[in-house]
């Protein structure tokens, strides 16, 4: 929603002065308006990202083309285009020279990976992910960290997060957090988020709802999410952080292409 936010200039521009702790939040995960003006006050960082049970794999995955070997048949379990923004082939169409505005190389792999029969499930919600690689349908999966977390609970997982570019494996970083509405109480407000983004504070609040990282890089991180923290220079490496905005224009368009060109095909 950030982007939407600056563009339209609902928000009051964030400062140091006025969130001091801000400073100590990665200057990645800042937006700003066309003035330049910082707009959220990030409270938690959030990623999505390959993974497989190692158990009920029977080999080490270690770059995209594995997804093709025929020892995945029914193992794969692929997120539909109206889950988790169409991340999966977003990632796909990095590896084969496209982006979010060039799926071609995308639809292309994944029509390939259909034709193997290694895509064993289709997931619509995180659960289906969860409930599919849990009962050992599927053991490979592209998911949220905090799906992970649900099922790392049970079963042994490898993380494909910090993969190498020229594996294919990115992960998709994003954030949550705030914004200060202009008029009303911005001052109150401002120290609200302050307060909140305080590391103690932050590492609090990202502990007690579950997969969330603290935003606030001095903020002590939980070890159930320690494998999910980057850094900026594993920001910069690993991660890659698509044009939110555009994707979500893009999900009926997206959705009828998978059901007339992928779904017949499985």
């Amino acid at each position: 929603s950030w982007p939407a936010v600056a563009a339209e200039g609902w928000a009051e521009p964030v400062t140091l002065e006025k969130v001091p702790n801000l400073a100590d939040i990665p200057q990645k995960l800042l937006i700003k308006d066309s003035a330049g003006n910082i707009i959220n006050i990030p409270r938690t960082t959030a990623s999505t990202f390959w993974l497989y049970r190692k158990d009920t794999t029977p080999f080490q995955i270690s770059k995209v083309e594995d997804l093709l070997d025929p020892r995945l048949k029914g193992k794969i379990c692929f997120p539909a285009p109206s889950l988790g923004s169409n991340l999966a082939m977003v990632m796909l169409a990095l590896h084969k020279g496209g982006d979010e505005r060039n799926l071609e190389p995308a639809w292309e792999f994944v029509k390939d990976l259909a034709r193997t029969g290694n895509i064993g499930r289709v997931a619509n919600s995180d659960q289906d992910i969860t409930t599919s690689v849990s009962s050992g349908e599927t053991s490979v999966a592209n998911a949220a960290a905090f799906t992970a977390i649900d099922i790392a609970r049970n079963f042994d997982l490898q993380y494909l997060n910090k993969m190498d570019k020229e594996t294919g494996f990115r992960t998709f970083v994003y954030e949550e957090g705030w914004c200060v509405l202009r008029g009303g109480k911005t001052d109150a407000a401002f120290k609200f988020a302050n307060f909140a983004i305080d590391p103690e504070n932050n590492a609090e609040f990202n502990n007690i709802s579950g997969a969330g990282v603290p935003a606030n890089a001095k903020a002590k991180v939980s070890d159930k999410v320690k494998p999910f923290v980057f850094n900026n220079e594993e920001m910069d490496r690993y991660a890659y952080l698509p044009d939110w905005t555009y994707l979500s224009k893009q999900t009926d368009t997206w959705m009828k292409r998978w059901e007339q060109e992928i779904l017949p095909l499985l």
